[in-house]
């Protein structure tokens, strides 16, 4: 469960055959193991983070946020309960290479694997993370403001509900592609987000369809579980697993074909080879960023 064996190239014949079904059947219990070590290296941040929420937007407090909301009145959205989850940065860093590598064929052990890339990626992992909760931060808090300024001065809030859907959905996509290009390539920061928004914006229409269809799935099965009486505690643990995989998997396994597409093909070497996926074609780790650093150009992308 916790590990795979070291796999040969995959011929062309039979990646037609391996699709995105066959890939997620064979790794089913894979990648449900790697959202298992995902959950438990971020345990401590995300039991923060819950009772936090739960103190600061449980019970009374709750009614009271919610009247002033709709009342259109102004006030400042508590940051603590987001800084835990600021923290989860490097652990996602790993959790997507596993999955990468899931995604694209290629062998992976899961634990040795999640945690040193874990540590590899720590500093702009974190980055990332304190980032993306930020701006989260940011969006509620501007939410709440211009709520009010549109409620006093008689603008539809609908047009402030849509233009907050949109850039909340356009952020949530640049995100999915965040940490794929920082666990795959070596580029500066900013390059990884320059690149990561271009692509959010470039395959738009197949973005949200993805983005629609996983959160309609999410949203789905856990509507649907609370109509289910008698169900243990432990379902809704195991299906939380088995989301976060099912979720990650579905989002690299498009994004790595996209990456594949427009970076990879263009900085590794072709080779006369009917093997496709291989470590040869699509130099790995250290070898594949020494490549890409001598022969990537950031202005290219």
């Amino acid at each position: 469960m916790f590990g795979t064996e070291n796999r040969r190239g995959v011929s062309k014949e039979d990646a037609a055959q391996r699709n995105y079904f066959d890939i997620l059947g064979r790794h089913f219990w894979h990648i449900c193991g790697v959202s298992f070590w995902f959950a438990l290296s971020n345990l401590l941040f995300f039991g923060a983070s819950i009772y936090l929420f739960s103190s600061y937007f449980g019970g009374d407090n709750l009614v009271t946020i919610v009247t002033a909301f709709l009342s259109g009145k102004s006030f400042i959205v508590p940051i603590v309960p987001f800084l835990p989850l600021m923290l989860t940065g490097p652990f996602t860093a790993g959790f997507t290479y596993v999955i990468r590598n899931y995604a694209k064929q290629e062998h992976t052990f899961i634990v040795s694997d999640f945690f040193e890339h874990a540590k590899k990626n720590w500093k702009f992992g974190l980055l990332t993370s304190v980032l993306s909760y930020l701006v989260m931060y940011l969006l509620l808090q501007a939410l709440v403001f211009y709520n009010g300024f549109f409620i006093s001065s008689g603008l539809p809030l609908g047009v402030l509900y849509t233009m907050f859907t949109v850039v909340s959905i356009l952020l949530i996509i640049m995100s999915f592609y965040v940490y794929p290009i920082l666990v795959t390539f070596k580029m500066k920061y900013r390059t990884v987000l320059k690149n990561a928004w271009t692509f959010a914006v470039l395959k738009l229409p197949q973005n949200f369809i993805i983005f629609v269809l996983l959160f309609a799935i999410n949203a789905g099965l856990f509507y649907l579980s609370f109509f289910v009486w008698m169900l243990p505690e432990i379902w809704f643990i195991l299906m939380a697993f088995f989301l976060t995989g099912f979720t990650a998997f579905t989002a690299n396994y498009y994004i790595w074909h996209v990456l594949d597409k427009y970076i990879v093909r263009l900085v590794t070497p072709k080779k006369d080879d009917d093997r496709i996926f291989t470590d040869e074609v699509h130099l790995e780790d250290d070898d594949f960023d020494d490549y890409v650093e001598d022969n990537y150009d950031e202005n290219d992308f």
